[in-house]
């Protein structure tokens, strides 16, 4: 079918092709920096692992490092076997929320 046809009949899944198409390209185009994770990322995930076995834990903020993190636990509706637990900044109030089990 040519991409003609295929604006006729889906206009809008063409255009969403073309878009995820030209997205996909530039991931390839970089892929040595689309796999690279940013330090602040970092941090968070070492926060988070430092939280998520003692969330009493004196934890510097990720983003500026000028607070701690404060975590509050929510049950998840329908999930009783897992919560959220949201970690902000007491501070800048940067924020995360990592799925814990129950």
């Amino acid at each position: 079918m040519s991409l003609t046809r295929i604006k006729e009949a889906m206009p809008g899944w063409c255009c969403a092709w073309a878009i995820q198409s030209i997205w996909i390209g530039q991931a390839f185009e970089k892929s040595d920096n689309a796999t690279m994770i940013s330090e602040t990322s970092k941090a968070w995930i070492q926060a988070g692992k430092l939280l998520a076995e003692n969330p009493a834990a004196q934890v510097r903020c990720p983003e500026k490092g000028d607070g701690f993190l404060t975590v509050h636990d929510e049950a998840i509706s329908g999930q009783p076997t897992r919560f959220e637990r949201y970690l902000v900044c007491d501070v800048c109030g940067a924020r995360n929320v990592m799925l814990m089990p129950a």
